[in-house]
Order: C-alpha cells, then sequence, then structure tokens
C-alpha cells in the first residue's frame, strides 16, 4: 500500500510535468447565463447541458472547486461519450480525437485534480472513477496504483456493480496487487446474492484475465453463475463459456451440461444465432475434451 509520501511524491512529479492545478477562471458557457432570482442550477443538470468535449473541460477548469468526486466522474464520463459520438464513423479519427484529449491541457487539469484530491472518492465514486479511464484506455499503471490503497479501504461499502467495475478496470489495465484481488474475491463471494446477471458475467470475464486467485474464483462462484444462466444474453454467455474453459478438468460436468441445455434451447428457439452458435462449440471442445 503506497504512504502518503509516494502520493505526494507522485503529484509532484506531474506538476512539475504538466504545471500547477490551474486557477478558477469564469466560464461562457450557456450553462452559466442565469436569472439571479432563479434557484442554483445544480453541477449534475449543468454537465448534461453542454454539448461538446471541449465544453465539458472548459466547465471543469470554471467550477472545479464547487464540483464534487460524482461531477467529475459525469464530465469524464460525458467526456468519453462524445469524443465516441463525434467520431463514430471513423476509427482513425476516434483514435485520433482521443490522443488529442490525452494531451490537451484541461483534460490534465482533471487528471491532476482528481489525484490531488482522491481521498474525497468514496464506495460510489472510484469504480465510476476507474471504470471509465479502463473505458478511454487510459491505461496509466502508475495512477492505478495510487487510486488502489483508496479502493481496497472502499471496497466492503461498494455495491455490486462496483465490485464489477474494480474488477473489470485493474483487469483490463493489467494491474492490481494480490491484496487487492484478495479482497475483492471476499467482498464478492460476501454479496454475491446481490449481484446481476450482467455483473456475475463482468467479474467472471475479469477474473479469467486475474493476475490472481483466477480459477479459485471461478470455481467458487460457478453456483452462482448456474443460478443466473437463463438470464444471460448470448454475448455474456460467450465470456461465461470462455472464462471456465481455461480450466476445463475443474470443471463440474453438472455445470457443463447446465450450459449445453441452455443453448440447445435458444437454437431450437431460434433464439441464437448461427456464428455465435460455431463460437460455443469452440469453447465447448477443450471443455469436453478434458472429460
Amino acid at each position: 500500500m503506497l504512504k502518503e509520501s509516494s502520493l505526494q511524491k507522485t503529484f509532484e512529479i506531474w506538476c512539475r510535468t504538466f504545471g500547477p492545478p490551474a486557477i478558477n477562471r469564469p466560464c461562457g458557457t450557456c450553462c452559466q447565463r442565469r436569472n439571479h432570482n432563479t434557484a442554483p442550477v445544480r453541477p449534475s443538470e449543468e454537465i448534461l447541458c453542454l454539448h461538446t468535449s471541449k465544453d465539458l473541460t472548459k466547465y471543469f477548469i470554471a467550477q472545479r472547486d464547487i464540483l464534487k468526486p460524482p461531477d467529475v466522474c459525469s464530465i469524464l464520463e460525458r467526456l468519453w461519450e462524445k469524443i465516441q459520438d463525434e467520431n463514430e464513423e471513423d476509427r482513425g479519427k476516434l483514435f485520433s480525437a482521443k490522443k488529442q484529449l490525452f494531451n490537451d491541457p484541461d483534460f490534465m487539469a482533471i487528471m491532476k485534480d482528481v489525484l490531488f484530491r482522491l481521498d474525497r472518492y468514496k464506495a460510489k465514486d472510484l469504480p465510476r472513477l476507474i471504470a471509465v479511464l479502463n473505458s478511454m484506455r487510459w491505461n496509466d499503471r502508475q495512477l492505478f496504483k495510487i487510486v488502489e490503497p483508496a479502493v481496497i479501504r472502499e471496497m466492503p461499502s461498494m455495491s455490486g456493480m462496483g465490485l464489477s467495475q474494480v474488477a473489470t478496470s485493474f483487469t483490463g489495465v493489467g494491474c492490481g496487487s494480490q491484496l487487492l484481488f484478495n479482497q475483492l474475491v471476499q467482498c464478492c463471494f460476501q454479496t454475491a446474492d446481490q449481484f446481476t446477471a450482467a455483473e456475475v458475467a463482468m467479474l467472471a470475464a475479469a477474473f479469467s484475465k486475474a493476475p490472481h486467485q483466477p480459477k479459485q474464483f471461478l470455481l467458487g462462484f460457478a453456483p452462482l453463475v448456474s443460478r443466473h444462466l437463463s438470464a444471460f444474453s448470448d454475448s455474456q454467455l460467450q465470456d461465461i463459456v470462455q472464462a471456465y474453459s481455461l480450466w476445463p478438468s475443474k470443471v463440474s460436468q453438472d455445470f457443463i451440461e447446465e450450459i449445453l441445455h441452455l443453448v440447445e434451447e435458444r437454437v431450437q428457439s431460434e433464439m441464437m444465432c448461427l456464428p455465435t452458435l460455431v463460437l460455443f462449440l469452440r469453447f465447448f471442445c477443450p471443455l469436453e475434451i478434458s472429460r
């Protein structure tokens, strides 16, 4: 676990590289032009009014002192949404737009603020924060290492979705200590009854790539996966089968038969297309051969 001096040292490096946190300046967005007789508009409402990625970064710079962690998370989520919407028809342009965003001083100001005020991010905020950074492919392992102690501290209070986002984000970036994954396994088993089918699928897919305890988690999680089988979409079911095919000799015959039965039902009812069925058969091969 990183000490406070390590956090301060990292922040100082950021400041030397990108400059100190910016001083607030007036915001020029239309959201700020209010009638003084009306009630103040909440930041969460204002963020929804902003139409471009530049509007969002400028809004953060102008309002940073009053923004709370959920607001910063909303700005980052909207930023990535806007970048994708503005470049959805050309992946090359999307890559260029993302690179331009990552080099934008205003975006870097957001990231510096996150580091400087990390202690304000709690159980509801941290999973959102790392999830959007993972979606953006902001693969800064050092940042994730800095965030990790806070994630471990807040993990017992996280929701099922929060735990799923933590697992997906840390495995997506390719980092996370054994302490983090031990805590994650413990919290997942303690709150197993609270997970939705989508969250179970996310956890199975994430732990299949985890550097610590992947087999132990997936085998222990199998009964919960079985309970949710009928609720999985085809893509979620693919993730499940792919995860468990990594340890074919350890998966119970009953578990395999349950999945095969579900696949057969969906094929007969024409709920599953042929390409998807081919993928399933490919993944079932190692499971069946091991028998």
